[in-house]
């Protein structure tokens, strides 16, 4: 997918200050303004990955639905299959797994606006084909929702396909391991009409402007949404599964265990070892990102949660836009690259923070030179373990070296 990924953990600490390494120009939130593939079709398409987490805003409603009664009676069995554009999600009511759900609030709202059909097949693949006509005639859709929580699988366990009872279990190929849940509107219209309106989700627009909406899909009562955002509860009113976690059966979860290498002993700006009274473990998404960046197989969704309010210089952006962004601007202005995070380093910093040391080399092809940098990287994570923040706190080092990757 991407081939350079890791060279931006370090570029959008320039934005931080700190004397950080040159910052790449940060797209808007949506990445709105990046180039795209000009079609969807099967060349188009082949650019895209697997998603391992599918939003279900533009899927049927009653598969929506189902999934959300099946999560009461146990772990939730789905057939997933990708061929190029197509990509088919069904829901497997005669499987069911042994295993429970959990709730964990976190409230989060969001718009995205999707202006192409690439737009479209790459953020909602499911029921991409049938939303493509919306497009035509200068049209956009806009999506609104809020989430209220997630409810999610125990981390780290691996499921065993013998856990599964049924008559259609041999169909299965991934069970559901998290559903992110709240209230959502999807519409189309002109940029502009849409763009004007502050919330669709809600009251929404009135009069002459209503008539140049038109509503597509919509789940959950605003009122009920809001009110779950305030309290921290889930609600039976605002509880449609907008985004699924898939995992494969037979796997380990999405959140594995760390495969990184490890570095020398943590530094404070003095130079003196850090203090190991905070001393704590790798979060296991973290150690994956490390491990997939440097193995050059990155996938954003494995690692990010669906919101991410800042990765860099990218602020309320998507694993979507991260990798469109990397793809298209970050490969021609960087090449060899090496991250090492120093897993002796991490200690907590909050709930669900850590701050770690991060080691890097990479070349610079403005400088024709190699930069060796050494961080200070701040992570916050939601209650599934889904990375929300990546932030650079202050670079503590940097030794420039005149070469040729």
């Amino acid at each position: 997918m991407v081939k350079s990924f890791l060279r931006l953990v370090l570029l959008g600490a320039g934005a931080l200050g700190c004397g950080a390494p040159p910052a790449l120009s940060a797209p808007p939130s949506d990445s709105t303004d990046l180039a795209r593939d000009p079609a969807p079709g099967p060349a188009g398409c082949r650019a895209l990955k697997s998603p391992m987490e599918p939003k279900l805003t533009a899927w049927d409603p009653d598969q929506r639905a189902q999934i959300n009664a099946l999560r009461q009676q146990g772990v939730v069995t789905v057939r997933y299959a990708v061929s190029g554009c197509n990509v088919e999600l069904e829901v497997l009511p005669n499987c069911v797994g042994k295993g429970a759900y959990a709730f964990s609030a976190y409230a989060e709202s969001r718009r995205d606006y999707l202006e192409n059909e690439h737009d479209l097949f790459a953020e909602l693949p499911l029921g991409a084909a049938s939303l493509s006509a919306k497009l035509s005639g200068n049209r956009v859709l806009r999506t609104d929702y809020l989430l209220v929580g997630v409810a999610a699988l125990p981390s780290n366990d691996a499921f065993n396909p013998a856990s599964l009872s049924g008559p259609d279990c041999s169909r299965a190929t991934h069970v559901v391991a998290r559903m992110y849940l709240g209230g959502f509107v999807l519409a189309a219209g002109t940029e502009s009409t849409l763009k004007a309106e502050a919330s669709l989700f809600g009251a929404g627009a009135g009069g002459d402007v209503a008539s140049k909406i038109e509503r597509v899909w919509s789940g959950g009562i605003p009122a009920a949404c809001t009110k779950a955002q305030e309290e921290g509860k889930e609600s039976p009113q605002c509880s449609v599964p907008l985004q699924v976690g898939l995992l494969p059966l037979g796997s380990a979860k999405e959140t594995r265990t760390t495969l990184v290498a490890t570095a020398s002993p943590a530094s404070s700006a003095s130079g003196q070892p850090a203090p190991s009274a905070a001393a704590s473990a790798m979060p296991p998404a973290l150690g994956a990102y490390y491990h997939d960046l440097n193995a050059r197989t990155f996938e954003a969704a494995r690692y990010f949660a669906p919101i991410v309010r800042q990765f860099i210089g990218m602020k309320n952006t998507s694993p979507v836009a991260i990798e469109r962004y990397i793809r298209t601007t970050f490969p021609q202005q960087y090449q060899s690259y090496e991250f090492l995070p120093d897993e002796r380093s991490v200690r907590q910093d909050g709930p669900n923070a850590v701050v770690l040391l991060e080691r890097s080399r990479y070349y610079v092809v403005k400088k024709e030179a190699f930069e060796n940098v050494t961080a200070e990287i701040r992570v916050e994570l939601d209650p599934t373990g889904k990375i929300v923040e990546f932030r650079h706190q202050r670079v503590l080092s940097r030794e420039t070296l005149p070469s040729h990757p």
